[in-house]
C-alpha cells in the first residue's frame, strides 16, 4: 500500500505464547514478507528496501462463554462477559468496529446488563479531532518544513485528550511519522 513515498507491505500472522506490551517484527517474519514481496514487483526487492517495521498482537483466543453448558467458541473478536458486569471487546480492528460494538451490544443483553434494543452504530461515523491535521503534519516533516510547533501541540493534544501515553505512542500511533525510519 503506498503512504508518504514509501510502500507498507505485510502482513504475517505468528502466533505467540505469551503477550508482549512491545512486540517487534522477527527477522524471519521480514525475511518472509521480503521473500513474497520479491515475487511481485519488476525489480530486485531485497532487505536493504526495509526502513522500518512495526508488530502488534491481536487478541484471538477461544473462549468459553458462560452458562454455554462446556461448548466452546471461537472468537476472531472476542467479546465477553467479565466479573459479572464489564463487558470487553479483546482485539479489533477499524474495518470491524461496528461488528465489534453489535457483538458488545449482544453480549450485554445476553449477560442481562441491558435491555434488548437495535445497535445504533451504523448510523454513527467514526469522530475524528478538526483542530489537527496529522496527514499534513505529516507531508510536511517529509518535505523538511519546519512544524515543531505544530508537532508539539499534537503531542500535548494526543496526551490530554486521546490517550497518548509514551513518545513511541504519539509517534508510531498518533502521527505514524516513526513507521517511516527506525531513525526517528
Amino acid at each position: 500500500m503506498p503512504w508518504n513515498d514509501v510502500i507498507v507491505i505485510g502482513t504475517t500472522f505468528v502466533p505467540q505464547k505469551e503477550p508482549n506490551f512491545n512486540p517487534e517484527a522477527s527477522e524471519e517474519e521480514i525475511n518472509h514478507i521480503v521473500n513474497v514481496t520479491r515475487k511481485h514487483v519488476e525489480f530486485p526487492f531485497d532487505k536493504s528496501f526495509v526502513r522500518s517495521t512495526y508488530a502488534g498482537l491481536r487478541a484471538m483466543p477461544t473462549l468459553l462463554r458462560p452458562g454455554s453448558a462446556g461448548k466452546r467458541r471461537a472468537h476472531s473478536q472476542p467479546v465477553f462477559t467479565e466479573f459479572g458486569n464489564l463487558v470487553t471487546a479483546a482485539g479489533g480492528s477499524w474495518n470491524l468496529y461496528r461488528k465489534v460494538a453489535e457483538a458488545a451490544m449482544t453480549e450485554a443483553v445476553e449477560s442481562g446488563l441491558m435491555y434488548k434494543r437495535p445497535c445504533p452504530t451504523e448510523f454513527l461515523s467514526i469522530y475524528r479531532q478538526s483542530r489537527f491535521n496529522p496527514d499534513q503534519i505529516e507531508r510536511d516533516l517529509i518535505n523538511g518544513k519546519d512544524v515543531l510547533p505544530e508537532v508539539l501541540d499534537y503531542a500535548k493534544y494526543c496526551k490530554e485528550e486521546e490517550y497518548a501515553i509514551t513518545v513511541e505512542d504519539f509517534l508510531y500511533r498518533r502521527l505514524r511519522i516513526a513507521r517511516l525510519s527506525p531513525q526517528i
